[in-house]
C-alpha cells in the first residue's frame, strides 16, 4: 500500500487539531498514513497528550521554538527513515475539504513525472479564495483564469512556486536532501529557496483546481503589530534567500547586498519608521556574520545539485 507521511510543525495550535486530523482521513483505508506531530510549542501550549494514544499519529517533541523550517525537516527525515512514498506539509491552522489529500495523492500517482502538488488556498470556514493565494499563485496562471472563465477548468496546471502552508512531494524525487528546508531559515522565504532547488533538478510542480485547503492567513505584511524579533527573523531570511539566488557570494555581490541593504536602511531612517530602521539595521549585521555560514549551505547544496 502507498505510504503517505504528513508532517505538522505544531506551535501551540491545540484548538485547530481535532478539524485538521478529521479531514486527513487516516484510517479511511485508501492509503497508509502517518501523522508526525513536531511540537515546539511552550511548555504551557505543548499538543494535547490525547492524541499520543492514536496508532497513525506520532508526536514528536522537539523543543521550544526551533522554527518552522527545523519543525519540517524533522518530519521529512522521518518520512525517509519510515520508507514513505510521498510527504506532506499542512500548516496547523486549517483543514482539507472533503477528498481533497486523496485527490493529491492520486495525481501524483497518475502523472510519474510530477513531483510537486499542492491544492487551492481557501479562507477558513468559507468558499473564498485567501486573496494573498490568489495575487501571488493564481494570477499569473493565464490558462487557469481562461479556463475558469470558459468553465473548462483542467484537472491540473504546472506552476513556478508552491505555498508552504500545504503540498505534498514525491520523496524518491528528492531524497538526495536530508533536509526539506535549508536550516538557515527560522521562518518566512523557505518555500521559495524550496522552489530555487526544485526547478535546479527540473521537478515538476503544480496545482490542483478541485483540492482544497482551507487556512487561516494572518497578515504577514502589518509590521506595525510585529515584535521586533519577529521583524528581525522575517527580514533576515529574505536577505539570506537573495544572496542564495546567486551562484557564488564574490566580493562583488557581497558589495552590492551591503549597499542595497544599507539603502534600505536610510530609507526607514527618511521616513522617520525608526523600529523598521533598527530591524533593518540589526538583521544587516546577523546576515554579514553569518555568511561563512551561507556559503557553507550553498556549496552543500551545489555539490547535491551536481550529482
Amino acid at each position: 500500500m502507498i505510504k503517505i507521511g504528513i508532517v505538522l510543525p505544531f506551535y501551540g495550535g491545540n484548538s485547530y487539531l481535532n478539524r485538521l486530523i478529521s479531514s486527513l482521513g487516516i484510517e479511511d483505508g485508501q492509503f497508509s498514513k502517518i501523522l508526525y506531530i513536531i511540537d515546539n510549542s511552550l511548555e504551557s501550549e505543548k499538543c494535547d497528550v490525547k492524541y499520543s494514544n492514536h496508532t497513525n499519529i506520532s508526536i514528536i517533541d522537539a523543543g521550544i521554538g526551533i522554527g518552522y523550517g527545523k519543525a519540517c525537516n524533522i518530519g521529512f527525515n522521518k518520512c525517509k527513515d519510515d520508507n514513505c512514498d510521498y510527504v506532506i506539509v499542512v500548516n496547523q491552522d486549517g483543514y482539507f475539504a472533503p477528498n481533497s489529500l486523496n485527490l493529491m495523492i492520486d495525481t501524483l500517482e497518475k502523472h510519474q513525472d510530477i513531483s510537486v502538488a499542492v491544492p487551492v488556498l481557501k479562507e477558513l470556514n468559507s468558499d473564498r479564495i485567501e486573496s494573498f493565494f490568489t495575487h501571488v499563485y493564481l494570477t499569473p496562471l493565464t490558462d487557469f483564469v481562461s479556463d475558469l472563465l470558459t468553465n473548462e477548468v483542467k484537472s491540473f496546471y504546472q506552476i513556478n512556486n508552491l505555498c508552504g502552508a500545504c503540498f505534498i512531494m514525491r520523496v524518491s524525487d528528492y531524497n538526495y536532501f536530508d533536509y526539506l528546508f535549508d536550516p538557515l531559515f527560522h521562518m518566512y522565504f523557505e518555500d521559495e529557496d524550496l522552489c530555487l532547488r526544485l526547478k535546479r533538478m527540473n521537478r515538476k510542480l503544480i496545482i490542483i483546481p478541485q483540492a482544497v485547503f482551507h487556512h487561516f492567513h494572518s497578515n504577514t505584511n502589518n509590521y506595525s503589530k510585529e515584535s521586533i524579533s519577529g521583524l528581525i527573523t522575517r527580514f533576515r531570511s529574505r536577505q539570506i534567500f537573495q544572496l542564495k539566488n546567486k551562484k557564488k557570494i564574490t566580493f562583488k555581490v557581497f558589495f552590492g547586498f551591503l549597499l542595497l541593504e544599507l539603502n534600505r536602511t536610510l530609507e526607514y531612517l527618511l521616513h522617520l519608521e525608526f523600529k523598521l530602521m533598527f530591524v533593518q539595521l540589526m538583521s544587516t549585521i546577523s546576515v554579514i556574520v553569518n555568511i561563512p555560514k551561507v556559503r557553507k549551505n550553498m556549496k552543500k547544496q551545489e555539490l547535491i545539485l551536481s550529482k
